[in-house]
């Protein structure tokens, strides 16, 4: 049975860009289908301010923000992120996003139908790459069976 969405964004020392990454899952699907858990593994202490201000601009009862005791290599630092999730009753769908990754308009959206519709199946998907960094911008998308 589905119950809602949690996109998991694990981050360190960028918080620009998951917040960036947090305004692209809430602004591509309905707020009552999707949560948004941000964990924080950075070790400089602005971009923790930044996430701290993030969250509490938002007043959303729908955003989360987790911070292990200490720093975390990313291996361990995504599997801390993933059991925080889990330990949240009210979800039963989980997807990474990581924090240098938007959604496109929508496409949360089409994921949570699709969940909906499935909700006992393990859904994947692929992802499309735009390389921004100049002087050019470069659109690799992936490849996909139909």
């Amino acid at each position: 049975m589905y119950k809602r969405l949690v996109v998991v964004i694990p981050t360190r020392n960028r918080s620009d860009l998951a917040i960036r990454a947090a305004n692209s899952a809430f602004s591509s699907a309905d707020r009552d289908d999707v949560s948004v858990l941000i964990s924080d593994n950075s070790t400089e202490p602005a971009h923790s301010a930044a996430l701290d201000s993030f969250i509490a601009s938002m007043r959303a009862k729908d955003l989360y923000l987790v911070r292990p005791c200490m720093p975390l290599s990313m291996t361990a630092h995504w599997e801390f992120a993933i059991n925080k999730a889990l330990l949240k009753s009210e979800f039963s769908h989980f997807v990474f996003l990581t924090d240098r990754m938007i959604f496109k308009r929508e496409s949360l959206g089409v994921l949570v139908a699709i969940a909906k519709q499935y909700p006992l199946e393990i859904l994947s998907y692929s992802n499309d790459q735009i390389d921004d960094f100049p002087p050019n911008i470069r659109f690799f998308p992936a490849l996909r069976s139909g």
